[in-house]
């Protein structure tokens, strides 16, 4: 019993306008959507601290869910956005939230060399092995250190990460 309203209808020779139209595609654009995330890739949003609001950070702790938090400052503080730095800290271990100093800062005459990078490489390493899969925050002082961050870390990353994909906070 066939149904009438479907029905496959087959052709073992295509068209010439289905071969034009296979031909000009390439099939470049084709690929298959995996079922989960790959884990050899990472996602870093840079936070400029000085430059958003309480209300801000929180919500983009609870919409990006991260696992760990980076904070490049040479000084960190969290009174913008908390009470006390102490707060944060029992807020970043209630929501389950690694915490990690590495001050990243510009070194020598011309700002080229980079201190903690190193340091940085292998924390992200150590990420990744755990299969997390959240994104990472990577906090810094100001929206300028985010772009000297943002034009540094992923060239240096790639060294260890397959692929690296930096994300700017919205401000």
């Amino acid at each position: 019993m066939r149904d009438r309203k479907l029905h496959l209808v087959y052709s073992s020779t295509p068209s010439e306008v289905a071969n034009t139209q296979r031909d000009e595609w390439g099939f470049q654009n084709a690929r298959q959507l995996q079922l989960f995330d790959s884990f050899d890739k990472i996602c870093i949003v840079l936070v400029p601290i000085a430059e958003i609001s309480a209300h801000s950070f929180r919500k983009a702790i609870q919409e990006k869910n991260p696992l760990l938090i980076i904070d490049t400052r040479t000084f960190p503080d969290f009174f913008s956005i908390f009470s006390s730095t102490d707060e944060a800290f029992s807020d970043f271990r209630a929501r389950g939230i690694e915490y990690k100093r590495i001050p990243l800062e510009p070194r020598g005459p011309d700002g080229d060399g980079w201190a903690n990078l190193d340091t940085l490489r292998r924390l992200i390493g150590v990420y990744l092995e755990r299969k997390a899969g959240a994104p990472v925050l990577l906090l810094t002082s100001t929206s300028k250190k985010s772009a000297q961050l943002a034009a540094k870390v992923p060239g240096y990353l790639s060294q260890e990460v397959a692929e690296t994909h930096l994300e700017e906070f919205p401000i």
